[in-house]
């Protein structure tokens, strides 16, 4: 049962933040409510209290950040080489890509 509060809770208040609704413990219960969800009445306190010290938009836009620097991109003389490779892998898979239309999303 928690996964379900848990879930029914994080998109209850993904729902209200969309909206631009205050996310508050009142208004994701009526949400959850609303959606003929059950809860323990403890799981909106919960998101609230995590919410006042963590900005919902901020998260959103943080997920899946690596703790590592970025890959590097191949050095010397050749990235000019690369750039075309795949440009023209990119034209193959556009290519093969449109070929396939015409089979109505068989494969």
């Amino acid at each position: 049962m928690s996964n379900v509060s848990e879930l029914a809770c994080t998109y209850a208040a993904l729902l209200l933040q969309d909206s631009g609704v205050e996310v508050s413990e009142a208004n994701m219960f009526k949400v959850i409510e609303a959606a003929g969800i059950e809860v323990e009445s403890y799981w909106p306190g919960i998101f609230c209290k995590f919410l006042k010290n963590n900005s919902l938009e901020d998260l959103l836009q943080n997920v899946g950040g690596s703790s590592g620097g970025a890959a590097s991109g191949p050095s010397g003389d050749n990235s000019g080489e690369t750039a075309q490779e795949e440009e023209e892998e990119e034209e193959e898979e556009e290519e093969e890509s449109s070929s396939d239309a015409g089979l109505g999303g068989l494969f």
